[in-house]
C-alpha cells in the first residue's frame, strides 16, 4: 500500500521583499541590484499540506498573491509505505498554476 502527500508550495512575496528592502533593494530598481541578486527564493519558499488535491487547488487559486511569481505549485509526493522514508519519496505529480487565465499546468 501506497501512501501520499499533497503539498502547495510557494516562494513567499512579502518576506522576498523585507529581505531584499533590508538588503538595500529599492521599488524603483533603476540603478541598484534585482531582487533576485540580493535574496535567494528557496530561503522563501513555504509549503503547506492538504488532503485532497481539490483542496490544494483551491488554496492555491486563492492565495496566488502570496506567491511571489504569482504561480504556486503543487506536488504529490508517494511512499511505498507507511514508513515513509525519505529517500523513497517520489514525486508522482507536479502542477503549476498559471494565473493570467490559462489554469493548471501539468509539469509531472
Amino acid at each position: 500500500m501506497t501512501t501520499s502527500t499533497i503539498v502547495v508550495s510557494w516562494c513567499d512575496e512579502a518576506q522576498m521583499m523585507e529581505k531584499a528592502k533590508a538588503r538595500g533593494w529599492t521599488d524603483d530598481g533603476l540603478d541598484g541590484p534585482s531582487i533576485h541578486d540580493l535574496v535567494d527564493e528557496g530561503d522563501c519558499e513555504r509549503d503547506r499540506e492538504f488532503t485532497t488535491l481539490s483542496k490544494a487547488k483551491d488554496w492555491a487559486r486563492r492565495n496566488k498573491t502570496l506567491d511571489f511569481w504569482g504561480q504556486p505549485s503543487i506536488r504529490v509526493y508517494e511512499w511505498p509505505d507507511q514508513r515513509r522514508l525519505s529517500w523513497q519519496r517520489e514525486t508522482v505529480k507536479r502542477l503549476r498554476y498559471v494565473g493570467d487565465g490559462c489554469g493548471w499546468e501539468d509539469l509531472t
